[in-house]
């Protein structure tokens, strides 16, 4: 009795395994590169219902943090390339390691195929009580009265933040050290407290801390206003008409995925962009949307990496392997 008992339970075990496996197999990936609650994976987690709901088929969020995204985007260049594996990365990843990366183990160009630009973030500079500068003005005056303490905060070193900070500081014509942090956030917390000048970091990191006079956003480099700080001018209106665009994050399929399976994607994360809600969403994280194809995506890919290469290069920065 108690060996059909075990033979009984044996077999509906099996069976059911027999069910699930099939759904299993059919899962797509949504790779991200960076832990939980931040942009990139909100941004993810989004699309990924979106993209559920478009095709039927599961998508599953996985987070790879490790290497400033590196780790993930070796495992998704050595995925099958059938259109199962996705990866949501920021312009850091396919356009700036690159030219930062001496022994990057994977070629942006080549081991990815892009999807759709999903949203687009601008990179403001904050000052706080150090400087009590009102304008931009007033702080590029304080930089230059105050040239031993003219240094800046960015998230990481090679990030997009720390090159615009270095093209901020030559374009105003000041010497600018940058202190490294590891995130935006104790950066912007040490510009609040007081123990650093400045910190250049994405809008969605300074838009609460405008708001509540924590700190002042001097300047952004939109090519328009920002419609929750109004009042925060452009780097363009004020005369520096070089630090004007920001980052992204994308989507991105496997190299050598089915041209049919790119297409099918890109269509519904257009479509899902044009949403309300999406929209609403994105606007919370200071991203802006910008509708494109695969070929459109690629092309602003090769656009952003030439220019921030031309930035690097000048700037003789290398990462730590």
């Amino acid at each position: 009795m108690h060996a059909r008992f075990i033979g009984l339970f044996v077999a509906v075990v099996a069976f059911a395994l027999a069910q699930v496996a099939p759904a299993l197999a059919q899962s797509n990936r949504v790779v991200v590169g960076y832990p939980p609650g931040g942009a990139s994976d909100i941004v993810a987690r989004l699309l990924a219902e979106r993209l559920r709901e478009g095709t039927g088929e599961p998508f599953i969020v996985e987070n790879k943090p490790g290497a400033g995204g590196r780790i993930a985007a070796e495992q998704v260049k050595a995925a099958a390339p059938d259109g199962r594996t996705l990866m949501l990365a920021p312009v850091a990843n396919i356009g700036i390691y690159p030219h930062t990366v001496e022994r990057l183990r994977y070629d942006p160009f080549r081991d990815f195929a892009p999807i759709a630009l999903a949203g687009s973030f601008d990179i403001g500079i904050a000052t706080g009580p150090a400087t009590n500068a009102r304008t931009l003005a007033e702080f590029v005056a304080w930089v230059k009265a105050n040239p031993k303490q003219g240094s800046f905060g960015a998230p990481t070193a090679g990030s997009l933040p720390h090159f615009f900070g270095l093209l901020f500081a030559e374009a105003a014509g000041l010497e600018m050290v940058l202190v490294n942090y590891k995130g935006s956030g104790p950066a912007v917390n040490d510009v609040i407290g007081g123990q650093l000048p400045a910190v250049s970091t994405t809008m969605a990191d300074l838009i609460a801390q405008h708001k509540s006079a924590r700190l002042r956003v001097l300047a952004h480099s939109g090519a328009q206003r920002n419609a929750q700080l109004p009042e925060v001018p452009t780097f363009k209106e004020l005369g520096y008409l070089g630090l004007e665009g920001g980052g992204w994050y994308g989507l991105f399929a496997t190299g050598g995925s089915p041209e049919s399976a790119i297409n099918r994607y890109n269509a519904i994360v257009v479509r899902a962009l044009q949403t309300a809600d999406l929209r609403a969403r994105f606007a919370a994280l200071g991203l802006e949307i910008t509708l494109t194809t695969p070929q459109q995506f690629a092309r602003i890919i090769r656009e952003d990496s030439d220019r921030w290469g031309k930035i690097i290069r000048a700037s003789g920065f290398k990462a730590e392997e």
